[in-house]
């Protein structure tokens, strides 16, 4: 076994793809807020609510925060961590609920519906 053999799993800086130079996600770096209006497939409203985003990048890995605040009162921090697993490719996980249950009736369709479009998706519980 030569050097670089042996420190194959030990990469410097210099040769990690870093997420600074991705063509998009940097763009979005900062904080952003709106609001959201979720429709059921015949427009009719289902729910609404306000976000605040959170986006950034530390230690070369995507953070993501988003306050989400409900005309009820209610308040959900929903988080997203992104690494990079490959050239341009970006693996989002996230550990809340209803992010981290892929199961769930309702993503299991969205899964589905981007599975028959040719998007891999990869869960972690």
């Amino acid at each position: 076994m030569n050097k670089t053999d042996t420190y194959m799993s030990i990469l410097d800086k210099s040769t990690q793809i870093q997420l600074e130079n991705f063509k998009v996600l940097p763009k979005f770096v900062g904080t952003w807020s709106g609001n959201w209006i979720i429709l059921d497939r015949d427009a009719k409203e289902i729910d609404r609510f306000t976000s605040n985003l959170t986006q950034k990048i530390v230690n070369n890995q995507w953070l993501q925060t988003n306050q989400n605040k409900y005309p009820n009162g209610k308040i959900e921090e929903l988080r997203f961590f992104g690494k990079i697993v490959g050239n341009g490719t970006l693996v989002f996980e996230s550990p809340d609920y209803p992010y981290c249950n892929w199961e769930h009736p309702t993503f299991a369709k969205i899964r589905k519906h981007l599975q028959d479009r040719g998007v891999g998706l990869k869960t972690q519980v």
